[in-house]
């Protein structure tokens, strides 16, 4: 009752000391635009317009002046400084002339986006990073899109039955070597970069472009901010794990951004102990370097990342008592780009990037063993975009990969010293037509050369898009994509081929007032998959490795978000059915890492008398398969439904500073990762069983978020 009571004054009190703020958001023509997000900068106080464009929601006068930020399909954002809340508030957007626009009617296969971009805008960036389950890491805030997988303690993006190896990440257009940060056991992995660089956050489960390469399942695709979006400022964070820094200088014709990041454990395990049994916690120091310069007709942008990590545990394991693993990781990243108006409608991009990724591991299989492994990549790409007449856009380019790996594992017996070059050439297409208003189609081809494999593979890819109305999009897409083994099997054997999926995708999108909606059905076909057999001496080292392997996947990926005054939700749900004979598997079956049905929700609301937002989130999976080698068959067994909610909490004691708290496991399920067993039977022909759980039960997470800025309002909520 008192907490009834309390909620009860709160409410009260807001409606109080708040005054309502309406207005209308119309197009250049004067005809009213549904469905725009209304909202006030730095905040997640808004509404969105009706059917007649019309807007109205709650606002204190302590916030007067502030700007109004208007986000709508097709029309980019417009900002709006606000001094009189009284004034019946009039906002223009254009739409941008009168030919028919391609980005209006071409959607490429399964896209989910955020930012300014204009097609299928699933989330903004507030959506993707006011996720409690993904404290500001943008791949665990995919989680949460239908069609990727949810698979607990690991973090890496898996698309309707693909393998982590099948999806890839690219920024600004390249392809990054290493997209992922080194993690302790039982604990999922992160995103390496920061949020702040992007202003696009484009992930496709399915069907996208021929621009892109090297992944059969999915791509995310990271498109960095523009100058305009940039200001002055200053960041800085204290948290329960480390310290993070920000520094944004922008002038008229360039920007510089630099971040460090500082994690260590040490304290976190002093105060709330997990399951490891540490030598040296977890560290991790990280820096990031952007610059970005406009020049005549065009830009040029260049980022640097380092990134090092070590930790330092004993593991006890089926096999052996204890073994003590020793792990550095040092991550480097780099890349220049130009994006160039060639006059007449033609635009230039070209771009190279080199990344390098070393891993030194003491006690990786056994004890006493070491391993030392380098990779190198570097990603050379340029493209030509030509539009004709508004309706008809070609474009056409070219790229360059470069992979070196090197890997030295030795233990007390022997040595094995694996090293190759890999160059993969490449050319594609791609034409899009907007047929009409209501009608539009892409065509792309693409065709990669290895100079390892000796052998060319190519993709042909073409989708159709369908808008009866402002509402309704019905999208169908079929197409190949293809990929080169992985290190992994290439280390053991370079005569091996492309794998291969086919796919096949019927989509529908219906957008209204205050409601995204997308419905989804596909079909994936997987041929030349890599299979091996394991070493009977010491089931680590595969043998017999060949192209035998197949498989297929089918489901339906459904997803909502809507919501109202202060408050917006989202819920996604998948189902999948798939099987494959890949790897290891004698049979064609369920993978393991495969969750037959998942879904998530996500509700937020900003409380304003207080200045808090509140958030809530539900990740859900069914059991995945396992194989017991004490039963006869192959993946004959289940790990329990996973469930996880997580609280988050943001406070504003000032507009410039955010005070954030995040529980995971909030109603304290006990979670099963997954088994293990012991490589040989013992004398009664039993194989050892042991549970693989979580670090901890649960996860605690504070943090105070400031920013320093001559606008005093500016802050941090949007990454949390």
């Amino acid at each position: 009752m008192k907490i009834l009571l309390y909620i009860i004054g709160i409410l009260i009190g807001y409606f109080m000391s708040a005054q309502t703020i309406s207005g209308i958001v119309t197009d250049g023509k004067g005809n009213p635009v549904s469905g725009a997000n209304v909202y006030i900068k730095n905040t997640l106080l808004g509404a969105t317009t009706s059917n007649k464009g019309e807007f109205s929601f709650n606002v204190e006068k302590e916030k007067i002046p502030f700007y109004l930020l208007v986000e709508s399909k097709g029309n980019g954002m417009e900002s709006v400084r606000i001094e009189n809340i009284n004034e019946y508030i009039k906002i223009i957007v254009i739409k941008g002339g009168k030919e028919k626009k391609i980005e209006e009617v071409i959607v490429t296969g399964s896209l989910f986006k955020s930012g300014d971009s204009s097609n299928a805008t699933a989330f903004s960036s507030s959506d993707i990073y006011t996720n409690p389950n993904a404290l500001g890491d943008i791949i665990r805030a995919m989680e949460n899109v239908p069609g990727v997988q949810f698979v607990p303690g690991d973090g890496r993006l898996y698309i309707r039955g693909g393998t982590s190896e099948e999806s890839k990440i690219f920024i600004d257009g390249l392809l990054v070597l290493s997209p992922y940060t080194a993690t302790r056991p039982n604990n999922a992995v992160r995103g390496r970069f920061s949020p702040d660089l992007f202003q696009g956050i484009n992930l496709s489960t399915g069907g996208f472009s021929s621009e892109y390469g090297q992944a059969m399942s999915g791509a995310l695709m990271l498109d960095s901010k523009k100058q305009n979006q940039y200001e002055d400022k200053s960041d800085i964070s204290f948290t329960t794990v480390g310290a993070w820094g920000g520094f944004t200088k922008k002038r008229e014709s360039d920007v510089f951004h630099i971040t460090g990041n500082y994690t260590n454990l040490t304290l976190y395990n002093a105060l709330f102990p997990d399951r490891n049994d540490w030598n040296r916690p977890y560290q991790q120091i990280s820096s990031e370097i952007y610059y970005q310069r406009l020049i005549k007709n065009g830009v040029w942008k260049f980022f640097g990342s380092y990134a090092n990590y070590n930790f330092s545990l004993n593991e006890k394991t089926p096999d052996y008592a204890i073994i003590r693993r020793d792990f550095s990781v040092e991550d480097i990243y780099t890349y220049i780009t130009l994006n160039y108006d060639l006059g007449n409608r033609y635009k230039l991009y070209a771009g190279v990037n080199f990344g390098y990724s070393a891993q030194r591991i003491e006690g990786a299989l056994i004890p006493w063993d070491a391993m030392k492994q380098e990779e190198n990549l570097s990603h050379s790409k340029i493209l030509i975009k030509k539009k004709m007449g508004g309706s008809i856009e070609f474009k056409v380019g070219g790229e360059l990969l470069y992979k070196t790996y090197n890997q030295n594992y030795k233990t007390e017996k022997s040595v094995f010293h694996p090293y190759f070059t890999h160059v993969l050439s490449t050319g594609f297409s791609e034409f899009n037509w907007a047929i009409t208003h209501k009608l539009g189609t892409s065509m792309g081809l693409r065709i990669d050369n290895s100079s390892l494999l000796k052998e060319s593979a190519w993709s042909p890819r073409f989708s159709l898009n369908y808008n009866p109305n402002k509402k309704n999009q019905i999208s169908a897409f079929l197409g190949t994509y293809f990929q080169s083994p992985d290190n992994d099997m290439l280390k053991y054997n370079r005569n091996l081929d492309f794998s291969y999926a086919d796919n096949y995708i019927l989509s529908y999108t219906y957008t209204a007032y205050n409601l995204f909606f997308k419905a989804e059905t596909y079909y994936k076909k997987y041929h030349d998959l890599v299979t091996y057999s394991v070493n009977s001496l010491n089931n680590r080292f595969y043998e017999s490795i060949s192209n035998s392997g197949f498989g297929e996947a089918k489901g339906i990926d459904l997803f909502l978000k809507s919501g109202f005054t202060n408050f917006k939700y989202w819920i996604s749900y998948s189902y999948i059915d798939t099987e494959r004979k890949f790897l290891n598997y004698p049979i064609k079956i369920q993978p393991s890492f495969v969750a037959k049905h998942t879904a998530s929700f996500i509700g937020k609301y900003w409380i304003q008398s207080c200045k808090t937002q509140v958030a809530i989130s539900t990740n859900y999976s069914s059991g995945r398969p396992y194989t017991n080698p004490n039963l006869p068959g192959f993946n004959q067994n289940k790990i329990r439904d996973y469930w996880n909610t997580s609280l988050g909490i943001a406070y504003l004691p000032k507009e410039n500073i955010v005070v954030y708290a995040d529980l995971s496991n909030l109603l304290g399920v006990k979670q099963v990762l997954g088994y293990e067993y012991s490589s040989q039977s013992d004398d009664q022909g039993v194989y050892t069983k042991q549970k693989i759980l979580p670090s901890a039960d649960r996860v605690f997470f504070l943090g105070v978020f400031i920013t320093i800025s001559k606008n005093k309002k500016l802050n941090q909520l949007d990454k949390l």
